[in-house]
């Protein structure tokens, strides 16, 4: 064929076609082998293949939402799941096998394998679907129907929505308590948090937020006492965070942040405790315990989603404008890295254990 000859290891050339038998039977072996070295590379550290060396800043994977194009990448392998039209919010469940996922303005809610993307079931809920979420039971979702007012319940085991309830005008997210007992709405519409009890499907408090306008996304406090809310201005205006006494329903504290809204996170340890400020370019990092505004990172245009891993190490979140997933260390509160995504406008982002 086309070879006639190939390297030996002292850099000297052997013949294919001049010599006998022996030569070429060398040759097949000396080619057989690179080609099995080479294969055996790929197979030993998938990861590392696949990742590029970003598996050391991934200890769980993370999802980044792309809702202009429609697609979930995952971290550290940066596999594109297409199929999700408009989606907006994502949350993966308590065993890091399902993720559920809004589609905006298409008013469906879309349920994929947290392993491979499969899509397992879509459902309707309204005209505009804002957060989803995964109990920590892992028995049921929740989705908020913006347009209806409500919350609808999802059993995981049927993907059928069993109960609607009423939580007000303009309901944005929802969190869980830590038991997966209570959720928490942020209602835009009427300035307060509408508290459910997931064992009866019922309000059974709603807590106004006294000066405190349009509550957006919320993280709850590692030992579940306090909801840190942030809110949704006008554009033009700087945003800030409630913090809600949970047991008295009282503001502890209102915290000036960067502009307009954005996501909303704390760290497992309830060391600190971060917000995004989608209008800027700045991640906001919030201390728990003097209730103050310690630093803003620059990240880049228009981040939104944060999460942190349980691991404490590492923050993530997503840019929109300038379109990157950027990792900050959690110790230092420097980025590390800025990863380009593979599609447009990573609006939120999950990570496993978030409630």
């Amino acid at each position: 064929s086309c070879m006639n000859s190939v390297g030996t290891a002292d850099g000297s050339q052997l013949s294919l076609s001049d010599a006998g038998d022996g030569a070429r039977s060398a040759g097949r072996r000396f080619l057989i082998g690179t080609l099995l070295s080479v294969l055996l590379s790929m197979t030993v550290a998938p990861g590392l293949a696949f990742a590029n060396g970003l598996d050391a800043l991934f200890p769980e994977p993370v999802y980044v939402d792309l809702q202009k194009t429609g697609d979930i990448e995952v971290f550290p392998q940066q596999a594109l799941w297409h199929g999700f039209p408009e989606c907006h919010y994502v949350e993966v469940g308590p065993k890091g096998n399902l993720l559920v996922i809004s589609g905006f303005k298409t008013g469906q809610v879309y349920f994929a394998d947290a392993h491979t993307g499969k899509e397992l079931a879509i459902l309707k809920v309204g005209k505009l679907v804002q957060g989803v979420n995964i109990s920590p039971t892992g028995r049921v979702a929740v989705a908020v129907d913006a347009s209806g007012g409500a919350v609808d319940v999802i059993s995981l085991s049927s993907f059928e929505v069993t109960h609607i309830i009423p939580v007000g005008k303009m309901p944005h997210n929802v969190v869980f308590s830590r038991d997966g007992h209570y959720a928490y709405v942020s209602v835009q519409g009427a300035d307060q948090i509408a508290v459910l009890d997931m064992h009866t499907d019922k309000v059974i408090r709603d807590n106004p937020i006294p000066g405190f306008r349009y509550p957006h996304n919320m993280a709850l406090s590692p030992n579940g006492e306090e909801l840190w809310v942030r809110n949704h201005p006008k554009p033009h205006q700087d945003g800030h965070v409630a913090v809600i006494n949970l047991d008295t329903g009282k503001v502890e504290r209102d915290i000036r942040v960067g502009l307009y809204h954005g996501g909303m996170d704390d760290l497992a340890s309830g060391r600190l405790a971060f917000t995004t400020d989608i209008g800027s370019d700045t991640v906001d990092v919030l201390s728990p315990k003097t209730m103050q505004l310690v630093k803003s990172i620059d990240v880049g245009a228009g981040p939104h989603g944060v999460r942190s891993g349980d691991d404490g190490q590492w923050v993530y979140t997503s840019t929109t404008r300038s379109n990157q997933l950027v990792v900050i260390n959690a110790h230092t509160l420097k980025v590390v890295r800025r990863i380009p995504l593979k599609g447009k406008f990573g609006f939120w982002l999950a990570v496993k254990g978030r409630p």
